[in-house]
């Protein structure tokens, strides 16, 4: 069966599972995994708080995916910026660090959107799992 993530934080967790039959055999398994946050993720959790009512207004959920698909648009050049560029370059190096700083002002300006409309059109369950998403895209 398929587990529903959505309520858990990020982060590694471990799962664990026991069975046995009819005539007394058991046997147990334990995995350990990972929860992350990717930028589609984010969407699909702005999306599901909208329809929990987590977040008040379309507009609202629409504004924050577009600024998420916008940091990925921007990611998606530096990338192709990159890659045109020899290894190694000093010009490379530069873009690089001009792409990490560019990806933390877009995922704080996230962030100040989220507290902006905390306790407004977001309610406390979809500020703590947004921005927990947007930390984990800034760290990771």
């Amino acid at each position: 069966s398929n587990l529903d993530l959505f309520y858990q934080k990020l982060g590694n967790h471990e799962l664990g599972a026991t069975a046995s039959d009819l005539v007394g055999n058991s046997a147990s398994q334990t995995v350990d995994f990972r929860i992350i946050a990717t930028p589609d993720s984010t969407i699909s959790d702005i999306n599901r708080a909208f329809q929990l009512g987590w977040i008040a207004k379309a507009n609202i959920k629409n504004q924050l995916i577009n600024r998420i698909k916008l940091a990925v648009r921007v990611d998606k050049r530096i990338e192709t910026i990159e890659q045109r560029l020899r290894d190694g370059s000093r010009i490379q190096k530069r873009v690089q660090k001009v792409e990490q700083r560019l990806d933390k002002v877009l995922a704080r300006s996230i962030l100040n959107d989220l507290k902006r409309q905390k306790g407004k059109g977001i309610n406390d369950q979809a500020y703590d799992l947004l921005t927990e998403d947007i930390n984990w895209l800034i760290n990771n």
